[in-house]
């Protein structure tokens, strides 16, 4: 007697070479799968770090931004404080050039006055000088 068939017509041992077959190809599928899911993780992980730093980033530069408006709010903030400081620095020194240039301009109408003055002492005192010349010309021009 021989030893009946399965009803597809396969023995038990080629099922059972067929099933380690496919166990070892399940396995090396499973292997591949874990190796990818451990690079996804891995950079699911960088991701999550990024994330949280920029988070922190973004929250640090929110405080920055909300602490320059509340400085910019403030009636005394140190911006004012500054203009104002810089305007009245500017205004002096603006002042001192004004009362410098008045005083050049003093200066200047003070020595102008002088030299007229020594202009017309000089002319008054030359005139009797060109008067002779002029009189001493009319009589010699009189003679030719």
């Amino acid at each position: 007697m021989h030893t009946p068939l399965r009803p597809l017509g396969v023995s038990p041992a080629d099922l059972e070479a067929e099933l380690e077959a496919r166990r070892t190809s399940h396995r090396a599928q499973v292997d591949v799968l874990k190796a990818r899911l451990s690079e996804v993780t891995a950079r699911n992980a960088q991701f999550r770090r990024r994330l949280a730093e920029l988070t922190a980033e973004r929250d640090r530069l929110e405080q920055e931004i909300q602490q320059a408006l509340e400085e910019l709010d403030r009636p005394e903030s140190q911006l004012e404080l500054r203009l104002r400081e810089v305007t009245e620095r500017h205004r002096r020194e603006q002042a001192d050039r004004q009362a410098e240039l008045e005083a050049v301009r003093h200066e200047l109408d003070t020595w102008i006055a002088l030299e007229r003055q020594i202009a017309e002492g000089v002319l008054a005192a030359v005139q009797p000088f060109l008067e002779v010349q002029a009189y001493l010309r009319e009589q010699e021009g009189g003679k030719a």
